[in-house]
């Protein structure tokens, strides 16, 4: 039996969390539900993978400068961890053969199968037409947030299970949609990047904002034609992209409103959620009905029940109908950080947009209001955040 390192239970625990998010117990290839220990250099390496994304970190290690890899299964071996002491250390040695690992803390004896390192499916990002930027992973959490609810989920058309991210010279762009909402969110920043656009999979957006925190450090991206590399703190996540081009989300923001209202959004959100509690189950439809000065939220359900609810907002059109799904709006509303919303509409049958209220001006037709900056009077230096969002109606 051979020593393979020795440790803290809270140095390799937080690691190991970091890269168990995508472990995949339920593949065939039974290497997948492995998460690969690779020690060099005085540092403890930890990868995972499920052949589309992978997701790698490291800590250091004072015994580990000799070159040596194996694979165990993540699930147990973290669920053992979980079992000891923050302040328990612990011992891993291997067989002879290295077929099992031994890991021994206090008077607890486990022994786990192992796999060969050599059987790890690591993924090698494509070095070709590499486009490489940074922004704060304050910034880039925050792209992801504001976009990545609307990502369809398992859709025949495969392009809709990602999030698009578009890079063109000042501007950095993400966009999803899943064919009835399309969530968009940009970010303005001072250098000129070449123009490149990826469809990254749902998976790794979930992923990433797992593990960004929200704070001023740089997140380096990387993107070449067929992955994406994020590098971040002590961690770094390569993942496939997808192979397909992404739809036109300009032709699908409506040009013309013909009325728009200004309501406070987290009254607007606890509203919603309080109506929506008799909502017909099926459908989760609410209406919203407009008079002058006030906002109705109807719900309603087949058994005649219904719920209303009055809000004061921003408003001196004709009355108005028009009805969407409870869910399409809270994902929006629950994932803004604005004070003020402006929902804007042409009729009961066209879609909606929905955006912050950050270019409003007192007195000004909000219908007519630009939904993004023109850029003039605005420094090349100066960093400028956008948001919109396009709900299909729905009869109710």
């Amino acid at each position: 039996m051979s020593d393979f390192i020795s440790l803290n239970k809270q140095d390799i625990f937080n690691p190991l969390q970091k890269v168990f998010g995508i472990v995949d117990r339920k593949n065939t290839m039974s290497i997948l539900a492995n998460v690969l220990l690779e020690k060099n250099n005085g540092k403890l390496n930890l990868i995972s993978t499920d052949t589309e994304i992978q997701i790698s970190t490291s800590i250091d290690a004072e015994n580990a400068d000799n070159e040596e890899s194996i694979t165990i299964n993540a699930k147990k071996f973290s669920d053992i961890l979980k079992s000891f002491r923050d302040d328990d250390n612990l011992l891993l040695d291997l067989d002879n053969d290295n077929e099992r690992m031994h890991i021994k803390c206090g008077r607890s004896r486990f022994a786990l199968q192992t796999l060969p390192a050599e059987d790890f499916p690591k993924l090698e990002l494509d070095e070709e037409d590499l486009n490489t930027f940074t922004l704060t992973q304050k910034e880039f959490k925050s792209l992801l947030k504001q976009t990545q609810y609307s990502i369809a989920v398992q859709d025949i058309r495969y392009y809709l299970n990602g999030l698009l991210l578009s890079v063109k010279e000042h501007k950095i762009v993400t966009v999803s949609t899943d064919g009835h909402r399309l969530a968009y969110a940009a970010k303005t920043i001072s250098e000129t990047l070449p123009t490149q656009d990826v469809i990254i999979p749902r998976k790794t957006v979930l992923e990433l904002i797992r593990l960004l925190p929200d704070d001023s450090k740089d997140i380096n991206i990387s993107i070449s034609k067929s992955q994406i590399k994020f590098e971040f703190n002590d961690i770094t996540i390569v993942s496939k992209v997808i192979d397909a081009k992404f739809p036109d989300y300009e032709a699908v923001f409506p040009k013309e409103f013909t009325k728009a209202v200004l309501v406070d959004r987290n009254e607007i959100i606890t509203a919603i959620q309080r109506v929506s509690i008799v909502s017909a189950d099926k459908s989760r439809g609410v209406s919203l009905s407009l008079s002058a000065g006030n906002l109705t939220l109807i719900a309603e359900n087949t058994e005649q029940e219904e719920a209303k609810e009055d809000i004061e907002v921003e408003y001196n059109g004709e009355d108005f109908n028009i009805g969407f799904n409870v869910q399409y709006l809270l994902d929006v509303l629950t994932n803004m950080s604005c004070n003020q919303v402006i929902f804007r509409f042409t009729n009961e049958d066209s879609s909606g947009l929905i955006t912050s209220n950050e270019y409003s001006v007192e007195g000004e037709d909000l219908c007519n209001l630009p939904i993004e900056s023109d850029g003039e009077n605005e420094s090349a230096e100066e960093s400028k955040s956008y948001f919109r969002y396009v709900v299909m109606p729905m009869r109710i």
